[in-house]
């Protein structure tokens, strides 16, 4: 997909509908001063509609998913700061590079966004396989892939990945910020099912998108196969640690030692003559006000300018084989990104 058609696609292909009436009275309490400690309890609240909906649009026709609101990575969809898409440079890189009949793995789906999202694009007629450890999620994942009527493409898996195939536990630390939840080794939390990617039955994966709370090396550790053979293109989350920097460079130095480049993405805007670039966690709103046409780019990430980069980072992974591949989408680096 063209990269400035790619913009407009992702906002086409979800709009909000209906906000549930339990985040409307949790964001009016969290408003005023007195009363925001009773905000967290009005999303459980049994008193008022935790159901919303919103408009996804695939192949031209148009459905209307409903939601439950008692899940708040549902903000994806009605949170004002995702009004020109959620994670764009995530969604950008996913309409680019699914464009075949491969398939995609998206590991951590939660309710489906990227999944949805793949499962969208005009260039793509492969598969998808939608990882959601948490029980409590999983329905959210299972509900929006079958009333968007794409039980066929989307196959939903309530399992978790790492270097081998186990049992973990679930470490919540907000129920209803289930974007935060993560699986640990010897907690105390609901056991799950987890599972080595190389383990994994299915048709080679074109992306991979991993999105696992620092469980990112772990579950790259349980795909040496893939990562050799098959050298997918990896789009994952990276966190920076100044007190235990290991912690952040060791996936960019796996991922080095085993032939990938890792680039962090951003969006280039030209506003009133001048280039402006952001990365993940920018105030979009502002910038798509000065140019609702943005491009995406590349900067080559290591470990030694990775702390240069804001804290939470998603970033991508490219063999070297796949670099030719990667500059016939115009994705390379020019020696102005850098």
């Amino acid at each position: 997909m063209n990269k400035a058609y790619a913009v407009r696609h992702i906002q086409k292909t979800f709009t909000s509908g209906t906000i549930p009436s339990n985040v409307k009275l949790k964001n009016f309490l969290k408003s005023k001063r007195f009363l925001g400690r009773f905000a967290q309890k009005a999303l459980g609240s049994n008193f008022c509609s935790h159901t919303g909906s919103f408009n996804y649009l695939t192949g031209g026709e148009p459905k209307k998913i409903l939601f439950n609101g008692r899940n708040l990575q549902f903000n994806a969809i009605y949170g004002s700061r995702y009004r020109y898409g959620y994670e764009l440079e995530t969604a950008l890189l996913i309409a680019i590079l699914c464009n075949d009949k491969s398939s995609f793995w998206d590991i951590g789906a939660n309710w489906g966004y990227f999944s949805l999202l793949a499962a969208s694009l005009p260039d793509f007629t492969g598969t998808v396989e939608a990882f959601e450890p948490n029980p409590r999620t999983f329905p959210d994942l299972c509900s929006t892939v079958k009333q968007a009527g794409l039980e066929r493409r989307v196959r939903c898996h309530n399992l978790g990945a790492g270097d081998a195939t186990c049992e973990m536990e679930l470490e919540e630390t907000d129920k209803f910020n289930t974007g935060l939840s993560r699986l640990v080794s010897g907690g105390k939390g609901t056991k799950i099912q987890v599972i080595a990617l190389d383990e994994f039955v299915s048709s080679p994966p074109r992306l991979i998108k991993i999105d696992a709370e620092e469980m990112e090396l772990v579950i790259l550790r349980g795909a040496p196969r893939l990562l050799k053979e098959d050298r997918p293109f990896l789009i994952f989350e990276n966190f920076s640690h100044f007190k235990n920097p290991s912690l952040t460079c060791e996936p960019i130095n796996f991922l080095n030692l085993r032939g990938y480049e890792v680039y962090v993405p951003f969006l280039r805007f030209s506003i009133e003559g001048c280039t402006v670039t952001a990365t993940y966690g920018s105030d979009y709103n502002s910038l798509f006000e000065g140019d609702p046409s943005p491009l995406l780019g590349l900067i080559k990430l290591n470990p030694e300018n990775r702390f240069l980069f804001a804290n939470q980072l998603n970033l991508l992974a490219v063999h070297e084989s796949k670099l030719p591949e990667l500059a016939s989408l115009d994705l390379l680096p020019s020696s102005d990104d850098v």
